[in-house]
């Protein structure tokens, strides 16, 4: 023991050394994008800097490997076009280098990817080598790669080999992006090319993201990196440190991206899961119990190496998604599935928890099976209203695939981005309620269906509920074409072409943000999918509609180039305004939503009007929009609003570009509108001649 603890100080004495080399002449890390996180748990392994908040991560990492050593950061954007030249992260990145490269002066470096524009010549310029759009592993010998966000690697194992036998690795992802961007494909953190190089070293980009330390981003000043390694927190664990359940969240996190080592190490440690502590709608689970949710987050890691006989049910899941009644006929169906139809296709199938679906098809290319519609996943939430990830995306095989989940859901075949039909037969599941517009079916047989979840598929719109809030309801085809004109009529102002992706509306027991939140699909509450929610109430939404849904629908259209900062929460508000006036005949002006902050408006203006103050009070900003449309209908909209030429990337010259478009989309000069609200105009906007040569709105302004 006296050995083992020698050793343990040894690494620490280490970690601080190479801790202080790298961080030395550096204040700050400055904050790029919004970083994600690392997992840190490997013994070799020591975080550099740590986020902010009560509970902190890594942004920066580092571990020596075999004979090499590797350096991970948190977002791409640290290794972008200006990190080098920045004078806090090149200074930084210059000693990650010499760190890396044990030694100061030139190195052999390799770049893995696309080097940004620059790079290689100020790299070159201090007396480097620099191979740029390096292979992996490299024909050269360098003595540093560099391996950027977009930097293919189809060989990740010969490059861990590689740096153990002596090179240094330096890589910035921005894990939370990158699992975004691929989740389409079912991807996770586990098939990210870096993690399969870093996890060896006791590394690995994980979920979250790191709030600050310090001003403009992770102050040297205010580092914990010294309490952020999940091996030491699994180690107060098994002495039972006081401290343990404070760092219990640093296992939760690694649970979900270290190695299969690490894992098993803290399996180990954990006892069975208490049913009667899982969590549920009944009885949440909540944060102070981290000990629970440490075995909640290793049994939902671990099922999925399981055989799919091996499968059983999660205890909790009977309240959500839901329990299939015992008695209920498992089918088997037949489909044919377009590959031009984008997003997650639907069989109107139901797989119940802990059984086996098994689908058959001669050739699969590249097709995907998912169960569950309920996509969130909760792992940041204080308290877990039901099992934090329950869904489930599997590649289709040639002839027999079989799968299996703890929570079961409706059943889904997903096409690759450039795909074929499918023909493919399923088998297992029991039918839930379903209905496909335009394609008869029994429907007051269909309605009553086993299956806990419903799902009523427009030709634009694809709602699920669950089935009790549809059991009842007559007419689907008429909720349905509503739904498809909000989505055309949203479609019409934007003057983008109606997707080949359903948009999808699905209710949850619990979301990850907000009251409702856009995205693939626009996820709600239960609310509003009651039988008389705002989802499924047709003689409500004729008359109301639903400021919520048009709202999210809204987020989904937005276009960077005409939604500046402060905006974000506003003009998703257009969409709401114009499907209440064209599909439920409710005037702009006289919108309830937007009667209620006239007063507020009227005050900002009384007071001042004061650009940061109109940002932080959407339902302000809106009124200024909305006199526009007031006076000059929708027409002006659609042309303003569709695609510009060039991306706009600065928030000053969209908002100049905004009044420029809507000036001459009108034939007025709106400057003294805007300026009124107190926009800021620059310079050239505010000596424009083309502007001065037309007559001002409001007149005289």
């Amino acid at each position: 023991m006296m050995l083992i603890g020698a050793l343990a100080l040894a690494l620490l004495a280490q970690h601080d050394d190479d801790r202080a080399a790298l961080l030395a002449g550096v204040e700050v890390l400055e904050r790029r994008g919004h970083p994600g996180t690392i997992a840190v748990y490997g013994g070799q392994a020591f975080t550099v800097i740590a986020g902010g908040g009560d509970e902190p991560h890594a942004v920066m990492a580092a571990s020596r490997y075999g004979d090499g050593r590797v350096i991970a950061l948190a977002h791409g954007a640290y290794l972008g076009e200006d990190a080098w030249t920045s004078d806090a992260n090149g200074r930084l990145l210059r000693n990650a280098l010499a760190w890396l490269g044990e030694r100061e002066g030139p190195l052999e470096i390799g770049i893995l990817g696309r080097a940004p524009r620059g790079v290689v010549e100020e790299l070159a310029a201090e007396g480097h080598t620099v191979l740029n759009s390096l292979q992996a592993p490299p024909s050269t010998v360098v003595d540093v790669v560099i391996w950027l966000q977009d930097g293919e690697c189809d060989r990740p194992d010969d490059l861990r080999l590689y740096v153990s036998f002596g090179a240094g690795l330096l890589c910035a992802v921005c894990p939370w992006g990158w699992e975004q961007v691929h989740s389409d494909r079912g991807l996770t953190l586990d098939d990210l090319p870096q993690n399969e190089v870093l996890r060896s070293a006791g590394l690995a980009f994980a979920p979250g993201t790191s709030p600050n330390s310090g001003e403009g981003g992770y102050a040297v000043a205010a580092n914990r990196a010294e309490l952020v390694h999940a091996g030491d927190a699994l180690r107060a664990m098994a002495e039972e440190d006081g401290d343990a359940p404070s760092r219990l969240y640093l296992l939760e996190h690694a649970l979900r991206s270290s190695g299969p080592a690490f894992r098993a190490r803290i399996e180990e440690s954990l006892g069975p899961l208490d049913a009667e502590r899982s969590p549920r709608p009944s009885r949440p689970l909540e944060r102070d119990d981290a000990r629970t949710r440490l075995v909640v987050s290793a049994a939902s890691r671990a099922w999925r190496d399981l055989a799919p006989e091996k499968v059983e049910p999660f205890a909790g899941v009977d309240e959500f998604p839901g329990a299939v009644p015992a008695g209920a006929e498992r089918v088997t169906e037949s489909f044919a599935f377009d590959a031009a139809s984008r997003g997650w296709q639907s069989t109107g199938l139901y797989l119940a928890p802990g059984e086996v679906l098994e689908l058959s098809t001669e050739a699969a290319n590249g097709w995907r099976v998912r169960v569950g519609c309920h996509r969130d996943r909760l792992w940041r939430k204080d308290r877990w209203k039901r099992w934090p990830d329950v869904t489930y995306e599997a590649a289709l095989a040639d002839g027999i695939t079989r799968v299996a989940t703890p929570f079961g859901g409706p059943v889904y075949l997903v096409a690759p981005k450039a795909g074929v039909p499918l023909e493919v037969q399923v088998g297992g599941a029991v039918r839930a309620p379903f209905h496909r517009l335009g394609v008869e079916s029994d429907w007051s047989e269909r309605r009553l269906a086993a299956g806990p979840w419903a799902e009523l598929e427009g030709r634009h719109v694809v709602l699920s509920v669950p089935s009790e809030s549809v059991r009842a309801l007559e007419d689907p085809g008429a909720l349905l074409e509503f739904w498809d004109a909000v989505l055309v009529s949203h479609h019409e102002l934007s003057g983008e072409p109606l997707p080949a992706r359903k948009e999808r509306f699905v209710a949850d027991v619990q979301i990850s943000a907000g009251y409702m939140h856009a995205g693939y699909p626009i996820m709600t509450h239960l609310d509003v999918a009651e039988p008389d929610g705002r989802t499924l109430n047709l003689e409500l939404l004729a008359k109301e509609g639903s400021w919520g849904h048009f709202h999210e629908l809204g987020h989904n259209l937005q276009e960077p180039s005409w939604t500046f900062a402060g905006t974000g929460e506003v003009t998703c508000n257009l969409f709401s305004l114009y499907s209440m006036h064209e599909v439920c005949g409710i005037e702009p002006w006289e919108h309830p939503w937007l009667v209620g902050h006239r007063k507020a408006a009227e005050e900002y203006l009384a007071t001042g009007a004061d650009f940061e103050t109109w940002k932080r009070k959407p339902g302000v900003a809106l009124m200024t929009y909305a006199e526009l449309q007031y006076e000059f209908g929708w027409e002006p909209f659609r042309e303003v609003l569709r695609g510009h030429d060039e991306p706009i990337r600065d928030d000053a010259a969209k908002v100049d570009a905004w009044v420029l478009r809507f000036s001459r989309a009108v034939g007025r000069d709106l400057r003294p509108h805007f300026l009124h609200w107190g926009w800021p105009l620059g310079e050239a906007l505010r000596a424009d001649p083309e502007l001065a040569a037309l007559e001002p709105w409001p007149a005289g302004g």
